[in-house]
């Protein structure tokens, strides 16, 4: 009983996380709320080994907030495991390049990811398991830049962007800061990423 209780605790926590990207737009009209501005494909950043979902955006692309579903197939961690994120990142400037470009040399932000497995913990275990937790709620900090291309007579999309990250996961976090065997190599994990401006 208590294992169907804390699944469906754990469902409804990864529902919550997906509608607030949604509820972040509700001073907009019922319509214009729920249509992203950009839909997102990432390989890796803890939130499978593919993941993909809408995002939205404010004041020129500086904020950005997301949600995703993500995968991780048996073959990589000797297990099933889906992810649920809500992700938010804020763009510390953008740089004008020739031929319709953008660089956005330096961004940050954070994840809120949830992996769904037989457990259902709702944080991460004190001891390290795997790379991708099967049944948790964690945080993946990230810092990157992207570079955009933004055509000024595009038909069906406005542009499309790439972006590459750096970062690491709260339980990695306190692993380093505790173990003086952990370096920093040993916590951080690189990330690569496709928008899809709409």
């Amino acid at each position: 009983m208590r294992k169907h209780y804390e699944r469906a605790r754990m469902a409804g926590i990864g529902a919550a996380l997906l509608l607030s990207a949604l509820g972040a737009r509700a001073t907009e009209s019922p319509a214009s709320a729920l249509i992203p501005d950009f839909v997102r494909m990432q390989y890796a950043g803890q939130a499978g080994l593919l993941s993909a979902g809408p995002g939205y955006s404010w004041w020129h692309r500086q904020v950005e907030l997301s949600a995703s579903y993500g995968y991780v197939p048996v073959w990589v961690a000797d297990r099933r495991v889906h992810v649920f994120s809500e992700r938010n990142s804020f763009s510390f400037g953008s740089l004008n390049l020739p031929r319709h470009f953008a660089l956005e040399p330096a961004l940050a932000g954070v994840a809120a990811n949830i992996t769904l497995g037989n457990q259902y913990q709702l944080f991460l275990p004190k001891a390290q398991r795997d790379y991708y937790w099967p049944d948790a709620l964690y945080f993946w900090f990230f810092t990157g830049a992207k570079l955009d291309y933004l055509p000024r007579h595009a038909t069906g999309f406005r542009g499309i962007g790439t972006q590459v990250e750096v970062g690491t996961i709260n339980q990695y976090l306190k692993s380093y800061r505790e173990n003086r065997d952990v370096d920093l190599g040993d916590i951080l994990s690189l990330s690569l990423s496709a928008q899809l401006y709409l």
